[in-house]
């Protein structure tokens, strides 16, 4: 009997999964035929919830708006062996994680970016209280009531108010947890473990499948830089005055030192602002692959995931997050992190600068974040060997059911 996998895998949007879950269920198909099995991934997102027409519209892919957000609907019609997430907190994977929980199929937790402080202390806006709303009513389909319990109820009408709320209200822990954590190195076990709550022996070390995927593209005299957006505008965080000035001295600076700069658009970056982005800067807008298939000796942005694979290979980053926003989130990878728009050209100057102290930061850094195993050979087996895991307890549930 050939055993056949059919692996769930979820991101919030469908350029996400392109990103960062593609991939993985290619290296599952490819070791499952190994073993003389077969493994079939099913992506799952929800465009439709962010305002965005999917741009991976395959028989492999599912926008959870066609299914109501009906989570149960989404495991009844497609039968998982296994579920993968790269979110952790948000109500759909709370949703997802004690569907699959209560039906006994494994779920995991794949870790696609740097985490820390600043994913417990996100805030949302008026604006885009709607889209968790709509999530709400998604857990609330796997867990009757749940909109009713005071903390959510006290969340909602704060966010209806205009009041800054948390991301996600408090609920109970175990939907906040997948069956494994699949995580990069020591550093986000113990965040694992003392900020989501895994119990150590649910935590693995797996490697960045990321640094084998990107390392390869670094030239330290290169002139281009990147700029990757965040839609702090869009959600109301930065008032567009602010960005863009600090835009226009971004552009300003680069002409100075005769940098290129590339700008990256967010996958909720809305498509005006990309365009005058692009046309301040002089330069096409980016996607991933092909952003980081350039050359860069500079990464800016404002406290995103992808700045920290920048980072991780030994790209400097320099961070805007100004004065009026919470200083909590400040992650500590940026070499500079710049609180006026008027400090941004010496910041950028002092890369060109001080490398000296460019380098003794990103080392020191380095020790802190990630395991010397992580950027040399060892994770140059990442993606397979979180591929392989990921099968193992598919194979687990489908041997069971037999």
């Amino acid at each position: 009997m050939i055993l056949k996998h059919r692996i769930i895998m979820y991101d919030e949007n469908s350029i996400g999964i392109g990103i960062h879950l593609r991939r993985l269920g290619e290296k599952m198909s490819e070791l499952a035929n190994d073993r003389n099995e077969c493994s079939d991934a099913l992506f799952v997102h929800n465009d439709s919830l962010l305002g965005k027409c999917s741009e991976n519209k395959n028989d492999d892919t599912v926008d959870l708006a066609d299914l109501g957000y009906n989570v149960k609907q989404l495991m009844k019609k497609y039968r998982p062996t296994a579920l993968v997430t790269v979110h952790q907190g948000n109500f759909i994977t709370r949703a997802l994680t004690r569907q699959a929980r209560k039906l006994g199929v494994p779920s995991v937790y794949f870790q696609h970016a740097y985490v820390g402080e600043k994913d417990k202390k996100r805030v949302v806006s008026r604006g885009a209280l709607k889209k968790y709303l709509t999530q709400l009513y998604a857990y609330s389909m796997v867990k009757p009531y749940a909109l009713f319990t005071p903390s959510v109820i006290g969340y909602l009408v704060k966010g209806a108010m205009g009041g800054r709320v948390l991301r996600y209200p408090p609920l109970p822990g175990i939907d906040n947890r997948c069956d494994i954590a699949l995580v990069r190195n020591q550093y986000f076990r113990e965040y694992a473990v003392n900020c989501l709550g895994y119990s150590v022996d649910r935590v693995i070390i797996s490697g960045n499948p990321e640094i084998e995927r990107y390392r390869e593209h670094i030239n330290r005299e290169s002139r281009n830089a990147i700029y990757v957006m965040q839609p702090l505008v869009e959600d109301g965080i930065l008032s567009k005055q602010l960005y863009w000035e600090f835009l226009q001295t971004f552009s300003d600076t680069c002409n100075k030192f005769r940098i290129k700069a590339f700008p990256k658009p967010h996958p909720r970056s809305d498509a005006s602002i990309v365009k005058l982005t692009c046309e301040i800067l002089g330069s096409q807008a980016v996607s991933d692959d092909s952003g980081l298939s350039r050359d860069f000796f500079l990464a800016v942005g404002h406290n995103s995931a992808l700045l920290p694979r920048f980072f991780a290979m030994k790209i400097p980053v320099i961070s805007f997050w100004p004065e009026s926003l919470d200083t909590s989130v400040i992650e500590p990878y940026a070499f500079r992190v710049v609180r006026n728009v008027k400090d941004l050209s010496q910041a950028i100057a002092s890369v060109l600068l001080n490398k000296q102290e460019v380098e003794d930061h990103t080392s020191s850094v380095m020790k802190m974040l990630y395991d010397e195993g992580e950027i040399a050979n060892d994770s140059m087996g990442a993606l397979s060997r979180i591929a392989t895991i990921i099968l193992d307890m598919s194979r687990g549930f489908l041997l069971r059911s037999v």
